[in-house]
């Protein structure tokens, strides 16, 4: 009766009793494969700043100032300097100081993200297509 139950399990498993090792899995059923879009790390470069930890200014486009709305851009009040924008006529943005670039909030200045193909983890596990996840062929 044991052996006939053994010889039930070979069969729906689709091994024999001559089964060897499956190649493609070593015997383990399962395949990791690598992701190819972060080549395994499970990060990459933020899509907002693109690696670089910073980003365009987007209150001012890049700018750095945008024109003074009480003497519109002129510098002037009459005859005198505009008090807003002490004559400039622009007035620093407030976002980024007038330096044009912000720190990246995406990625908290750290220029990755977790990998949307692998979500975050470098790879994936498959069920081998030659054993059928049962190790032996």
């Amino acid at each position: 009766m044991k052996r006939m139950l053994i010889l039930l399990v070979l069969i729906l498993t689709g091994m024999s009793a001559n089964a060897q090792t499956c190649g493609r899995c070593n015997d383990e059923g399962t395949i990791y494969e690598q992701c190819g879009s972060c080549g395994g790390t499970g990060e990459r470069d933020c899509n907002l700043c693109g690696g670089q930890h910073t980003h365009r200014c987007y209150a001012c486009s890049g700018e750095g100032s945008w024109k003074c709305n009480w003497c519109n851009g002129s510098g002037k009040n009459g005859d005198e300097n505009c008090r807003k924008c002490d004559g400039a006529g622009r007035i620093d943005c407030d976002k980024c100081k007038g330096r044009t670039q912000v720190e990246c909030e995406r990625c908290n200045i750290r220029g990755k993200e977790p990998c949307m193909s692998c979500g975050g983890q470098g790879g994936r596990t498959w069920r081998c297509p030659e054993c059928i996840a049962a190790g032996r062929i």
